[in-house]
């Protein structure tokens, strides 16, 4: 019985600390693509592709899948080009 309750106490961590890892990654990723997306608009070019790339990943698909690094669900260098 201990066991299983360790164990459930370290997967309440894991899950806290990606749940703090996918919420300061997505902020960042969107502070750049905002950037991005002003540029374009004061270039006069298509600017919300951007926020519907992001917008195709959700935040809890992030989080649970945690087999992943946050860096393979987007292609961050086209995004905030």
């Amino acid at each position: 019985m201990l066991v299983v309750v360790l164990v459930l106490i370290c997967a309440f961590f894991l899950f806290i600390s990606r749940n703090t890892a996918v919420y300061r990654y997505r902020m960042q990723l969107l502070s750049r693509i905002s950037e991005s997306a002003t540029r374009d608009i004061e270039a006069r070019r298509p600017w919300g592709w951007r926020f519907d790339a992001l917008s195709a990943v959700t935040y809890d698909e992030m989080v649970f899948k945690f087999w992943r690094p946050l860096s393979s669900f987007y292609d961050d260098e086209a995004l905030t080009r």
